[in-house]
């Protein structure tokens, strides 16, 4: 019926009506021309302050880029890679003991699932049947790579070549845990050999570890750094121990001396700090540049308390010149203090740049602290280092003037000009005891404890860092019961 009153047209809805009616309301139009103007004025305020974030942000990078332009030129991490020298094959320890690493026996995996457990080394004494019987075992099983490994003192040149992904922070070292597999193989064969009393093959096995640690070389990332600390330090281990169980011959020992003293006068840290402040740059400008896809990248870097999403493509682009010029000013700040003597002042200034880094901030800053490296850890970590590498120097000078005089030295003399302290910056401690020497660093509380030394990889207050070395009539002393796993 409705149909044929109005000819067959459809009849309009009564919404319709209503929107018309709403349309001609004049309350109405003002409201919505009056949340229209705020929406626009919220839209162009969000783009003003994004503009002005990245603006800002540009500015202090470019100042910061053009300093260290001006000042550290060659700072880039392309500029890095191509000063770096790295020998032929032939004479490169790292690139051999890499070719070591992957002809070691199908049993090595099998030997090393029986490594359930850590063997406290005992002062003077020979190690337990476990442990000797562990490390017998596998130097017995590669043996031929142990005689090729301990080769590897002879070689003086090293550097991997490395393929920087432009997602810096995906790069991959695989050499670096070959290497660390082969160091670790030389301090067991060490360890046989001090046991069955040839001191000079477990020195060429120090020799060889050290070796592998130049074979490293500048390698431009904190990592591979941290990796040449580690076995700077299984060097200093091995030769305590060897130095525990027989006595290796002056020339040996001399050899022994001079490598070590040449490992303690090496920047590592200097080199990773240099490496990683060129390699972040980069990451920061294939983000900036669009080579990286910012999302995907950012937000697995921003501060776990920002809200999911925080971070992705549009405001991140107004914050990553500010972050990048932030992290290069820190960095710089890191390697200038890097390049001071070792000392509470040098350490007062990473500890300083770690609470910067911690202060509250703005989003640039939540940001910073997730890309911002562990430093001062790292720092830490090569000043223990360096402490180890000049109380060994010292002691095995003591025990060359032993072999020349048949007894040690009472103290610091005309033997030898005492080595730095790194924590002190004092000379490290000297201390006569009954059974032998102690020559020891004051460690990381400052604190003369007595030579009462730790082994641990963070010496707890109370303790010290250093080199114990036992009279002949010391060594050699029955091992020590372990305690229950």
């Amino acid at each position: 019926m409705r149909a044929a009153l109005t000819g067959g047209l459809p009849v309009p809805r009564r919404e319709s009506h209503l929107a018309m009616k709403l349309l001609r309301n004049r309350w109405v139009r003002r409201t919505g021309l009056t949340l229209g103007v705020i929406l626009l004025l919220v839209v162009l305020a969000v783009t003003s302050t994004w503009f002005g974030l990245r603006n800002r942000g540009l500015e202090h990078r470019s100042r910061v880029l053009a300093e260290l332009d001006a000042t550290s030129p060659g700072w880039r991490i392309d500029d890095i890679q191509a000063a770096r020298r790295i020998a032929a094959p032939e004479g490169n320890a790292a690139e051999q003991a890499v070719r070591l690493r992957d002809r070691f026996p199908p049993g090595y995996r099998d030997w090393q699932k029986k490594l359930t457990r850590y063997y406290e080394p005992h002062p003077g004494c020979l190690p337990c049947e476990e442990e000797l019987a562990l490390s017998r075992e596998v130097a017995d099983l590669c043996r031929e790579q142990v005689a090729e490994a301990r080769n590897l003192r002879h070689l003086s040149g090293g550097g991997i070549a490395i393929v920087i992904n432009p997602n810096v922070v995906g790069t991959t070292l695989p050499h670096l845990d070959k290497i660390r597999t082969v160091a670790a193989l030389l301090q067991h064969d060490a360890l046989v050999s001090a046991a069955d009393g040839r001191g000079d093959d477990a020195l060429d096995d120090v020799l060889a570890v050290l070796a592998l640690a130049r074979g490293i070389g500048d390698e431009p990332f904190l990592i591979s750094q941290l990796v040449r600390m580690a076995l700077a330090s299984i060097a200093v281990k091995a030769t305590e121990r060897t130095l525990w169980l027989c006595e290796p011959k002056e020339a040996k020992l001399a050899e022994v001396q001079a490598a070590l003293a040449a490992e303690a006068a090496v920047p590592r840290l200097l080199y990773g700090l240099r490496g990683e402040r060129g390699a972040m740059n980069l990451l920061a400008e294939n983000l900036d540049n669009g080579t990286l896809e910012v999302t995907r990248t950012v937000e697995g870097l921003t501060d776990s308390k920002l809200p999911p999403g925080a971070l992705t493509s549009v405001p991140a682009r107004a914050l990553l010149p500010e972050v990048q010029a932030r992290y290069l000013e820190l960095m710089n700040r890191a390697i200038a203090a890097a390049e001071k003597p070792h000392g509470p002042d040098r350490a007062d200034e990473f500890k300083a740049i770690e609470d910067d880094i911690k202060t509250e901030g703005d989003l640039a800053q939540a940001a910073l602290r997730r890309v911002y490296p562990a430093v001062s850890r790292c720092h830490d970590s090569d000043v223990r280092v360096t402490a180890l590498l000049h109380a060994a120097t010292a002691a095995v000078a003591a025990e060359r003037y032993r072999h020349h005089t048949k007894s040690y030295p009472t103290g610091w003399g005309e033997w030898l000009t005492p080595p730095v302290d790194p924590f002190t910056a004092k000379p490290l401690l000297f201390k006569p005891t009954d059974t032998g020497v102690v020559i020891y660093s004051a460690g990381p509380d400052r604190t003369d404890d007595g030579g009462k030394l730790s082994d641990t990889s963070l010496p707890p207050k109370g303790t010290d860092l250093g080199f114990r070395l036992f009279a002949p009539p010391h060594r050699r002393q029955p091992p020590k019961p372990e305690p229950e796993k």
